[in-house]
């Protein structure tokens, strides 16, 4: 069983009450002798102090929760180890909470970090539905990314996924594609479908037709890419390049272009979303859409703990622009002359846009 302050109490020969004031650390009106008997003692029975009854009586925990909706992305996995630092270093322990947009299991979670009180929660692209009104009605602290909540105590850190997009799209026109096609996701929570808003916008903005043929949305999974890439290949859709919604989309199509003998880049381009470390074990290299984590991770965590402590926080809504990282999965359609190229960003194999 656990050792509690009346055991304490008990072994040292003196009140609870004075056990109490020394472990939070108040020695008023306690001798030296009392003091180093009772901290003696409590580190020999290798007390553990309550936390969530510590925090009943202080109203604080210092502990946040994070709701994501899949910890195997590469990306959400790479986010919630950016966001338990920041959260560490500012002196809180993370509650991570999986929950594969299952609005069954977001209730779930969002009940339970209530009940552990948890001084503050970041909600990061999930759909929370009518539990989104209990976390607030609450007075937890809540910081969002890239997630549809809205409220006047939230506060929240966007990506422009549709420069994203747009920026994707627009290096293929420049390397000369006009047969552009697009796989992404149709599940985007709270929001538009703002990764295909870029590739559109693009298109558009440099007067190339808009075929909807070469458009496939699923999910963010493998599985996607790989699907919607064969399709294409087997309904014969005339494309040079491929703008991925995320790299693990882009994966899949890889994988799938790979199967049926097409090469990357030489016969088809592709760019995915995101710039997960895995881009550069591909082969070839894929080209991406870096978001920029740990920057996100330090705005929400740094928003949430000023949330937490009353200070004032600013800006409610602040929105960060990615960046393109160039690799090796783009090349101009197989007319293009390739001698433009230095042999420097060749043997680097990376820059940015």
């Amino acid at each position: 069983m656990a050792v509690t302050i009346k055991d304490i109490g008990r072994e040292a020969g003196v009140s609870i009450a004075s056990v109490s004031k020394v472990l939070n650390g108040n020695y008023a009106n306690v001798s030296a002798e009392t003091r180093d008997n009772i901290l003696a003692v409590a580190k020999r029975l290798n007390y553990r102090p309550n936390r969530l009854a510590r925090g009943l009586v202080s109203n604080r925990t210092h502990m946040v929760g994070l709701i994501v909706p899949d910890i195997a992305s590469p990306y959400f996995a790479q986010l919630a180890k950016e966001i338990e630092r920041s959260a560490y270093a500012a002196g809180y322990k993370l509650l991570l909470c999986n929950t594969d947009n299952d609005a069954v299991k977001v209730g779930g979670y969002i009940d339970m970090l209530l009940e552990y009180n948890t001084d503050g929660v970041i909600v990061a692209e999930t759909a929370l539905g009518d539990a989104i009104d209990r976390l607030l009605g609450s007075g937890c602290k809540v910081a969002t990314i890239n997630s549809g909540v809205l409220g006047p105590e939230v506060y929240g850190v966007y990506v422009d996924n549709v420069e994203g997009t747009y920026l994707a799209t627009r290096h293929l026109i420049e390397r000369g594609h006009t047969h552009i096609a697009f796989i992404g996701s149709d599940n985007e929570p709270g929001k538009a479908n703002q990764r295909l808003d870029g590739y559109m916008k693009a298109m558009g903005e440099h007067g190339l037709q808009i075929d909807y043929g070469r458009i496939k949305l699923g999910n963010y999974q493998l599985e996607t890419g790989q699907f919607y890439a064969q399709q294409l290949l087997e309904r014969n859709q005339r494309f040079t390049a491929i703008v991925c919604g995320n790299d693990v989309i882009a994966f899949g199509a890889l994988n799938a272009l790979k199967d049926n003998g097409v090469r990357v880049p030489d016969d088809v381009s592709l760019v995915g979303f995101d710039d997960v470390y895995l881009t550069t074990l591909a082969d070839p290299k894929l080209t991406s859409v870096r978001q920029p984590v740990l920057e996100i991770s330090r705005l929400a965590v740094g928003a949430l703990v000023k949330l937490m402590s009353g200070e004032p926080v600013g800006e409610k809504r602040v929105t960060v622009v990615p960046t393109l990282v160039e690799r090796h999965s783009v090349a101009a359609p197989r007319e293009r002359d390739q001698g433009n190229e230095s042999e420097a960003a060749k043997a680097n194999g990376e820059t940015k846009r």
